[in-house]
């Protein structure tokens, strides 16, 4: 009879098999490619949906880019952006990547601890760059902007006012942070290229994801 962990590296085996690593690129104020976000998701394109709680995922999209060392290879020409939740962040998956190509985006849904503080100060201290996903204003992130590099705002729901207040209480106190625009989707969200606060753009307007070969 074969034992739980021989089951268990089976299934492992098959889930990443079932499974694609996706890139949706970010483009800088000249339309050229700066970065991809990397999406763990099911092998049919469409289906944007996790497949399992982040935190697994995350671990699985780590496993599957050190397991295609060329493909890898080919993306690291530009920087390459991974979610993390709060699991995945202080479990230290980041330390298996390489700080000069890969930025810790560390989801909306994480808190903004002490635990993840001091996580988010060694990340740092390590040479990774740090992004902020879906940012919503809260002074509890202050702390944090020393530490972060990038600042996405989610254009489905930031409105103007939201923008210029986001712009005034972080952009001219902490110069280090570029904001990204984030599900650019339609031609009904572009002016927004034409906000001053904004270095990069992300969203269906500019590319959808697609399979990475990975």
């Amino acid at each position: 009879m074969p034992s739980h962990s021989h089951s268990a590296n089976i299934g492992f085996e098959q889930e990443l098999l079932n499974t694609r690593v996706f890139v949706q690129p970010i483009y800088d104020e000249r339309f050229k490619v700066f970065g991809y976000e990397l999406l763990y998701r099911n092998k049919n394109p469409d289906s944007l949906a996790h497949t399992q709680e982040q935190g697994r995922a995350t671990f699985n999209l780590i496993s599957k880019l050190l397991s295609s060392p060329e493909k890898l290879q080919q993306l690291s020409t530009t920087k390459l952006f991974i979610n993390f939740d709060e699991r995945s962040l202080l479990m230290n998956f980041a330390t298996h990547l390489c700080p000069n190509t890969f930025v810790i985006e560390v989801l909306e849904t994480v808190s903004p601890t002490p635990n993840v503080l001091e996580k988010c100060k060694f990340l740092y201290e390590k040479g990774f760059q740090i992004a902020l996903d879906d940012f919503v204003y809260s002074p509890k992130w202050e702390p944090f902007f020393k530490y972060v590099s990038y600042i996405k705002l989610d254009m489905l729901e930031c409105s103007d006012i939201e923008l210029d207040r986001v712009g005034d209480l972080i952009s001219q106190r902490f110069p280090n942070i570029r904001f990204i625009a984030e599900k650019v989707e339609s031609c009904n969200k572009i002016e927004y290229i034409n906000k001053p606060i904004f270095c990069y753009f992300q969203g269906y307007f500019f590319g959808k994801p697609k399979y990475s070969g990975i």
